[in-house]
């Protein structure tokens, strides 16, 4: 699998981990911040065409499988919902939402989508 990890304060945390992975064969990473795309890109020798400055970027991409969202919670449910439905796998940090009314969208998203959501 492919993975893009959106979200890299705690979420750069993940890169190696992934890396490590037997069944992972790339990784891909997303923030706002230039800087810290370019320095994580090269610590971690991740491909430039994985690395993305801007989430609505990720989700439409064909090369990835599965997205993890690591970012603040008011962006949890509008990323989830936009991973799920454009068909990736979709793990999410705590918590899923901030209301009832996403969490059920996120529950019918995924069982629409037929992908693996896991909220961590």
């Amino acid at each position: 699998l492919t993975v893009v990890i959106v979200g890299m304060g705690f979420g750069k945390e993940f890169i190696p981990i992934y890396q490590s992975h037997p069944h992972i064969k790339a990784v891909g990473i997303c923030t706002r911040n230039r800087q810290t795309l370019d320095e994580l890109a090269a610590r971690f020798n991740l491909d430039p065409n994985l690395c993305f400055e801007h989430f609505e970027d990720v989700p439409g991409r064909a090369d990835v499988d599965a997205i993890h969202v690591v970012t603040p919670v008011p962006e949890h449910a509008r990323m989830t919902l936009a991973s799920l439905n454009a068909g990736k796998h979709t793990a999410c940090t705590i918590p899923m939402a901030m209301t009832v009314a996403d969490c059920e969208a996120i529950v019918e998203a995924r069982r629409r989508s037929g992908k693996v959501y896991m909220m961590m």
